[in-house]
């Protein structure tokens, strides 16, 4: 039994020794600092959705005579180009004029998502460019 033991402590000692090697600390790790490729926007629209279901005639006559009933804002993270706060300062009536708007601008569509509230829908529209 003695014999085992001492075997056994003979045996692991080479495994104890190498979990406890310590790493060299004086290496020199560079960082690379890459440039992102691409430029990102998102697009918010806020949706009111108060309209009762008599008032609604037709969709022709809804879009001549209604209102526009969507509020949409951009989201470009400290972007200012030329062509950013030309399509900051336009007017839309939906969502999908600001993203065909932004698309002229160079502007993809990546994502989307779609939050209700109580009287709200809220649009958000995620947008990239390459630089």
């Amino acid at each position: 039994m003695k014999r085992l033991t001492l075997i056994m402590l003979v045996a692991m000692i080479p495994f104890f020794t190498i979990a406890q090697k310590r790493s060299k600390k004086g290496k020199d790790k560079s960082i690379q600092k890459t440039e992102s490729v691409y430029e990102f926007m998102v697009i918010t629209g806020y949706d009111l959705m108060n309209v009762a279901a008599g008032d609604i005639r037709s969709a022709d006559d809804m879009r001549d005579a209604a209102p526009s009933r969507a509020k949409v804002m951009f989201d470009f993270g400290g972007i200012r180009t030329a062509d950013v706060e030309k399509l900051s300062s336009q007017q839309f009536k939906s969502m999908a004029h600001a993203v065909n708007q932004s698309a002229r601008f160079g502007w993809e569509f990546t994502d989307a998502n779609v939050v209700d509230m109580d009287e709200v829908r809220v649009h958000y529209y995620y947008m990239r460019r390459k630089k």
